[in-house]
């Protein structure tokens, strides 16, 4: 184990980004905290327009992604919101992005309630 440390509320997504620091998404506020992994401090918080965030994950651009439903695109320093995603599942429980380049179409999954984006 790295470290332990409580973050006051409750968290229900977080990830690694880029520059080794923790990012994590609050089970009801539109925030995601930022964490250094080994001493615990609270680096900053970000606004999102995403209450409660369940999934998050960094792209290939850098960006951090967040989800509770919609998908919102933050500048992982600044916070600023670059974009976002609408959805037709009311909530989303993960993020993930290819290691490589994928086709120009996404095929549908069949009997999945799974759902690409291209972008």
């Amino acid at each position: 184990m790295l470290n332990q440390f409580s973050t006051g509320i409750g968290v229900n997504a977080m990830a690694f980004g880029p520059n080794g620091n923790l990012y994590t998404g609050a089970t009801t506020f539109p925030e995601v905290a930022i964490y250094d992994p080994i001493t615990g401090d609270l680096l900053n918080q970000l606004s999102t327009t995403i209450r409660g965030v369940n999934a998050m994950a960094f792209g290939p651009d850098g960006n951090l992604y967040v989800s509770a439903g919609d998908v919102e695109v933050l500048d992982p320093i600044t916070g600023q919101s670059l974009n976002s995603f609408s959805t037709t599942r009311p909530t989303t429980d993960a993020l993930a992005f290819a290691p490589v380049p994928l086709p120009p179409s996404p095929p549908q999954p069949s009997g999945s309630s799974a759902q690409v984006f291209w972008g």
